[in-house]
Formats: C-alpha cells, sequence, structure tokens
C-alpha cells in the first residue's frame, strides 16, 4: 500500500471526496493536538480490498466495503454541448 494519491483515472478525486467526508488524508493533513485526533495517513491506496473502498474505523477496527455505480447518474442535460465539443475537439489530428 501507499499513502501518496493515485493518479490512475479518477482516483484523485474519489480521495478529495472521501477525505472531505471523512477528514482522513494521505501525507499531509492535520497532525493533530496532543498526540490525538491525528488524520495523516489514513487514506491508503492499492490495498487488496472486495470493493472500491474500505473505512475502516480507526478506534475499533470495524470494516465496511462500498462501491458506487456513478455511470447511471445523468448529467446535467445544460452541458451537453459542451461534451461533444470536447470530443469533436480530442478526435481532431
Amino acid at each position: 500500500m501507499s499513502t501518496g494519491v493515485g493518479a490512475a483515472g479518477v482516483t484523485g478525486v474519489i480521495a478529495n471526496v472521501v477525505s472531505m467526508l471523512t477528514g482522513a488524508t494521505g501525507d499531509t493533513g492535520f497532525k493533530g493536538l496532543g498526540g490525538r485526533f491525528e488524520r495523516r495517513k489514513l487514506l491508503l491506496f492499492n490495498a487488496d480490498v472486495p470493493l472500491e473502498i474500505r473505512f475502516t474505523r480507526s478506534d475499533a477496527g470495524a470494516q465496511v466495503d462500498v462501491a458506487a455505480q456513478l455511470r447511471q447518474v445523468a448529467g446535467d442535460p445544460r452541458n451537453a454541448g459542451v461534451d461533444v465539443a470536447l470530443r469533436e475537439r480530442r478526435s481532431r489530428p
């Protein structure tokens, strides 16, 4: 396992959302107060887990594995033209 934010796909985006929800960070973040409440090195990557993300309680060790199927979430129809324009631009030599 490594603590650096992965560069593949949307790993960094997802890691930022998880960090905002939980306060956990990789190598940076809150150093704690008086040896307590540290949030650094709680966000790990390349772990062998059955789904996409595993949340583990640091006090009790209880775990839950989660995954999301965001492909089924419709985009904002106002952005449809932007998506088409980007695909066209990428297809040009």
